[in-house]
């Protein structure tokens, strides 16, 4: 057996949490709940690449990608960009350097 497989981090954190609090460490409630939003974006954008990679599987099961399947995944791929700077602009802070 594991190391992890024996530990339980939600008891770990629980006893834990208390003695970081009393040294004067910093308040990981408030920290984690700050990450809520940023997680938000970041499962969006992550969503619409799935999307997009879920249209490309139906497309190639028969083994044939024809035009128009190809122009509907491009053009939901168009989207793209604006869910991946909207996801580094979540996790970093700042836009990119072509905004």
């Amino acid at each position: 057996m594991g190391l992890f497989d024996s530990i339980n981090f939600g008891d770990l954190q629980r006893m834990v949490y208390p003695i970081i609090s009393g040294l004067g460490g910093p308040n990981m409630e408030e920290l984690v709940a700050g990450k809520a939003e940023t997680l938000h974006v970041a499962a969006e954008s992550l969503s619409a690449v799935a999307g997009i990679l879920d249209m490309a599987a139906e497309a190639a099961e028969d083994g044939i990608i024809d035009n128009s399947e190809i122009d509907a995944i491009v053009a939901a791929a168009s989207d793209l960009p604006e869910a991946y700077e909207a996801m580094r602009v979540a996790l970093l802070g700042v836009p990119g350097i072509d905004d």
